[in-house]
């Protein structure tokens, strides 16, 4: 990796993303992983000028490595918080942070599931705009995805090619996608370069990312999460590569890093990824695989509609043909039949055909129109089974409460119509502690068990809608297909 000074006189840009496994309680060795985080960040900042964490919840870890960074001429920082114990994500930047955002998802996952704390955690995505020159902006995203919990879960097919996973939370990851597309569209438009996204997408590799187009060896999978030689190994985690980088710019390299420090164990339960990339647009072209110089033929708002809706493919996974490109518009993401990379077969970090131009594209489109059109009505119907599922539990934990809340007024009424005088005549510890467990323990846990339960009911309601409202944009963008098909 080149220095700083290089970098700005060749006109790179040079990012790192790692899930820094930062809970607190949790987390094994969090302090002294985040002491070690915090010494690489010294120790190697001529390395990078941006720098993107997930899951760093305790503020004081933010704190402090944003403090490492000033110390490293990393001047810029954002930590972005939200729920109860913030979203985790921490953005450090070399370069003047012009702009900055937050942007929840509609869709958090389940209010009850404590176990999980997706939806307590109120996850996002993290938004910056970087001046990287006079009158030049970057953006970059820094996201983290709703996790999967249930990886061993079955899968539905489409046409025999696509999958569509059908764990209990993928239509909330679904749902961030698509809301993660919009954000990315509309913050993207005017005024910026181009765009990058960094962070743990709890997705299989199935992009096209930065990671892919510069990796040499066909037998390196590439794995950031409970990867060989990681020390810290999980029981319900499999070896895959979760952490991204996406991108419209022209990747120059990428790597796995931040693996084990010089004490011995790893950084974190995730290995980081590092990407050097060219200040210039990405333009795939059959005759000339480099940067193409002048205008693409599409619209400038192109850029972040290939990224960002071409993320969708997150979820379609081809079991023949490898990794799955896609054609994306302005107005959609179009799958490509074919394995080939060609000016109209774009992956998500492409901003739009060059050579063949728009009728090219628009003839891509049309060959592909009906399959596109089956995988976006196929999320539509993977996010409806969310919307019901959500609305069931909704219900199941409302009468639950009602009959917790009957149980609790019994219970207090039984107990203030057993004070007889034959209570009197049993033994004293024994009477405090029936009483104790009659008047006070089950009352008041029933009572409070139902209060959280019409709690989740009533967080279940916007769940529910933002689910729908995805399955009405996944909808949308199938008529949209169908109106690009048409001759």
């Amino acid at each position: 990796m080149q220095d700083a000074a290089a970098r700005d006189k060749a006109g790179l840009l040079s990012v790192l993303t790692l899930n820094a496994w930062g809970l607190l309680f949790v987390s094994k060795k969090r302090q002294d992983r985040m002491l070690e985080i915090g010494a690489y960040i010294k120790k190697f900042c001529q390395r990078y000028d941006c720098l993107c964490f997930q899951e760093v919840w305790v503020a004081s870890d933010a704190q402090y490595l944003a403090q490492c960074g000033v110390a490293s001429g990393f001047d810029h920082h954002v930590h972005f918080v939200s729920g109860l114990f913030g979203s985790g994500l921490l953005t450090i930047s070399r370069f003047p942070i012009v702009e900055f955002q937050f942007f929840q998802y509609a869709a958090a996952g389940d209010s009850l599931a404590l176990h999980c704390g997706d939806y307590l955690a109120k996850k996002g995505v993290g938004w910056v705009r970087l001046a990287v020159r006079q009158h030049c902006f970057i953006d970059v995203y820094n996201t983290h995805l709703h996790a999967n919990y249930s990886h061993k879960a079955k899968i539905t097919k489409i046409s025999g090619k696509w999958k569509v996973p059908n764990d209990a939370f993928a239509p909330f990851r679904l749902s961030q996608v698509l809301q993660l597309a919009q954000v990315i569209r509309h913050t993207s438009k005017h005024g910026s370069l181009g765009a990058v996204l960094l962070g743990d997408l709890n997705t299989k590799p199935e992009f096209v990312d930065v990671w892919t187009e510069q990796n040499t060896d066909p037998l390196d999978p590439g794995h950031t999460c409970r990867a060989a030689g990681n020390t810290f190994e999980s029981t319900r985690q499999v070896p895959e590569r979760i952490d991204y980088v996406l991108t419209n710019l022209t990747p120059v390299c990428c790597e796995v890093t931040l693996k084990t420090c010089p004490r011995g164990f790893s950084f974190s339960d995730h290995f980081g990824v590092e990407a050097q990339l060219q200040l210039q647009p990405y333009v795939a072209s059959s005759q000339n695989s480099g940067p193409q110089a002048g205008p693409s033929p599409l619209a400038p708002a192109s850029i972040a509609d290939s990224m960002g809706e071409g993320m969708v493919t997150s979820y379609l996974h081809q079991e023949h043909a490898g990794p799955a490109h896609c054609v994306s518009s302005i107005h959609g993401l179009m799958p490509a039949q074919s394995e080939e990379r060609t000016s109209v077969c774009l992956s998500p970090h492409t901003p739009a055909a060059a050579a063949a131009g728009a009728h090219a594209l628009q003839q891509q489109i049309q060959s592909n129109a009906i399959l596109v059109k089956e995988v976006l009505l196929s999320s539509r119907r993977l996010l409806g089974v969310g919307v019901r599922r959500t609305k069931r539990q909704a219900t199941q934990k409302l009468l639950v409460a009602l009959l917790l809340a009957l149980t609790s007024l019994y219970l207090s009424a039984q107990a203030s119509l057993s004070r007889d005088p034959a209570c009197k005549q049993a033994h004293l510890l024994s009477l405090l502690l029936c009483r104790l467990i009659t008047t006070l323990a089950a009352p008041a846990l029933a009572f409070l068990v139902a209060l959280l339960l019409c709690m989740g009911c009533l967080a279940d309601i916007p769940q529910s809608q933002a689910l729908t409202n995805s399955s009405r944009q996944a909808a949308l963008l199938a008529d949209q297909v169908d109106a690009l098909a048409s001759p």
